[in-house]
């Protein structure tokens, strides 16, 4: 009786660290989908670059934007709005852009990401952006913000 008193008591507390593990586990990697599939924000990034410089509608590109984007970006009158061509416009005025780090927040939800490209001109652009973790992928946050690099 005793040996069985030790045994269940045993694998009560096996049961109970297996849970515990598996709870840790979860709570490690808060709004992280796991698996090979998650891209990296640059690979992200590139990817929503190269989908709106060949879109054919808006809303291929507002697939790429957080919800509130998108919420901020309808609700707006439509006079208020650019268009497809006028966004096109506007994306290509930066080229040659490429990632130059990213830096992501401790629990994973948020990137910043800094950039570089070229404007029209040949001048070097330096730009940054953020990306969020939404419905188990990333989404653009926020616009890109480009300035004019300075000469030094």
């Amino acid at each position: 009786m005793l040996r069985l008193f030790v045994l269940s008591t045993f694998l009560a507390t096996a049961m109970v660290l297996a849970g515990a593990a598996a709870v840790a586990q979860q709570t490690a990697t808060p709004n992280q989908p796991s698996g090979p599939a998650r891209e990296t924000p640059s690979q992200f990034y590139v990817r929503y670059r190269s989908a709106a410089l060949n879109a054919s509608s808006l809303d291929e590109v507002m697939k790429f934007w957080q919800k509130s984007l998108v919420a901020e970006f309808t609700h707006a009158p439509p006079d208020q709005r650019v268009d497809l061509a006028g966004f096109k416009r506007m994306c290509s005025m930066v080229s040659d852009v490429s990632v130059v780090s990213v830096s992501v927040a401790s629990d994973g939800s948020i990137a910043t990401m800094k950039l570089t490209g070229k404007a029209a001109d040949g001048k070097k652009m330096s730009g940054t952006t953020s990306l969020v973790l939404e419905d188990g992928g990333w989404k653009l946050g926020a616009p890109e913000d480009w300035q004019e690099q300075n000469p030094n």
